[in-house]
């Protein structure tokens, strides 16, 4: 069990611990309720004007797929070629694997500070309540990971506690990502720049906020 973060200890805000009921396996069925999916689709419309087409989706933490599963009804089709979910928790993964009316394509264990996957390879990221979820000494390697998959001009969707903003935000940053959307502190879109391109118009660019 992980140990609670106080002053003086560890950097960075409490951790969750023991997660959220629906992270727990036999509570997962609360991640489908419908006011979490309508937030999730809230989330998710940070997308618009920013989807490509034949990408790759990895949904980080993503426990039984329902973020995955409606970044997938809300896009264009044809925007995700493929699309992963990756959890830590082996029953949480069976789980989503079983469910009906699941969009993903393939499922991976692993941890979100270790990413098995190729460098510079995903073109959107969903990471939905899982650094607050982990030991805070984890989470700059974390950002560091979501930052190494993104290709070039890939996107981050990042969904937080508002009390985790001011943490998470400079981890980002320094990491290499710029916001650029935003529907408040903690739920952000972000984009690994590519220099080869210009900035798409219409897009904001929020990376000089404070």
């Amino acid at each position: 069990m992980a140990e609670a973060v106080g002053p003086g200890r560890r950097p960075g805000p409490r951790m969750r611990w023991p997660p959220p009921l629906s992270a727990r396996v036999e509570w997962a069925w609360l991640q489908g309720l419908p006011l979490r999916r309508w937030r999730l689709r809230r989330l998710l419309s940070l997308m618009d004007g920013h989807t490509g087409t034949a990408g790759l989706l990895l949904d980080v933490g993503g426990g039984t797929g329902i973020g995955t599963e409606e970044a997938a009804r809300v896009a264009p089709a044809g925007t995700y070629a493929r699309r992963l979910v990756l959890d830590p928790q082996r029953a949480m993964l069976q789980r989503g694997s079983r469910r009906r009316g699941s969009a993903a394509a393939g499922w991976l264990r692993g941890s979100g500070d270790h990413l098995p996957i190729s460098n510079a390879s995903v073109d959107l990221l969903l990471s939905f309540g899982v650094l607050c979820c982990m030991e805070a000494k984890d989470v700059p390697r974390a950002v560091s990971e979501l930052y190494r998959v993104a290709r070039p001009g890939g996107y981050c969707l990042l969904g937080l506690p508002k009390s985790w903003a001011g943490f998470s935000d400079p981890l980002f940053r320094s990491a290499g990502f710029r916001p650029v959307a935003e529907l408040r502190p903690g739920r952000t879109l972000y984009q690994r720049p590519d220099d080869r391109v210009p900035t798409p118009s219409g897009s904001v660019d929020l990376s000089s906020r404070a």
